[in-house]
């Protein structure tokens, strides 16, 4: 029921009203309004919170994937790669903690797991798996012998150690989850010597992978230069 004075709003009028504020908003003082909003507190403030929320996000990331789309965004990506300036940013990126932390999340992904399974299996692959295991086969033949029994006491004692102590994050370490690990890595000139192995828990060894242990944030928490297997540290 509609009371005295009473309008009601008809389809028409609020298609009216709609192309009104349609006309408002494309004029050059609806510009100037909705810009001078935007640069005020209020307006940052909203927008702000509209970013960290869920649709914001979902926004956001649905505008990124229709710009990445373009031929006009695709051709500014791939000649800022081979820029200098993109060139030295990808390289800050790849030796600082944060990409460290992000490949090892990837390599743990079910999608990471894909990725290598795929390429293990591929001519590519298997070409490189054998290249790796030649040099660090030379670089382990290359110890005398007694290095050689000097790191497999320390091999030994790194498994039946009842308490040890993870090389880089400190924890004590379960028998399960020792690791002994070349702290400079085999694939970037470390030598297979007593001075570079430490005992390191499962979860460090997988996040420095084949990197040295700056590139993915992981600093010893001991002075000397090795781990030394002995009860209650490393």
């Amino acid at each position: 029921m509609i009371c005295c004075g009473e309008q009601r709003e008809t389809p028409k009028t609020s298609d009216k009203r709609r192309e009104q504020s349609a006309r408002y908003e494309a004029s050059a003082k609806g510009r100037g309004v909705r810009a001078a909003y935007r640069h005020s507190a209020k307006g940052q403030a909203v927008q702000a919170k509209y970013t960290v929320s869920p649709k914001g996000r979902a926004t956001t990331r649905r505008h990124a994937a229709k710009r990445r789309l373009t031929q006009k965004y695709r051709a500014y990506q791939a000649a800022y790669r081979v820029s200098e300036k993109g060139r030295a940013a990808q390289a800050k990126f790849r030796a600082s903690a944060k990409a460290g932390r992000g490949q090892a999340k990837y390599i743990a992904s079910d999608r990471g797991r894909a990725t290598r399974a795929k390429y293990d299996a591929s001519d590519k692959g298997r070409s490189a798996a054998r290249a790796k295991c030649a040099r660090r086969r030379a670089l382990i033949r290359g110890v005398t012998c007694d290095e050689a029994e000097q790191i497999k006491a320390f091999y030994h004692q790194a498994q039946v150690q009842p308490r040890l102590r993870c090389f880089y994050c400190g924890r004590f370490v379960r028998k399960a989850d020792r690791h002994v690990d070349h702290i400079v890595p085999l694939a970037k000139g470390g030598l297979h010597t007593l001075d570079n192995l430490a005992v390191a828990c499962a979860k460090c060894n997988l996040k420095k992978h084949a990197k040295r242990p700056v590139q993915v944030g992981l600093l010893p928490m001991f002075s000397g230069t090795r781990a030394e297997a002995s009860d209650g540290h490393v």
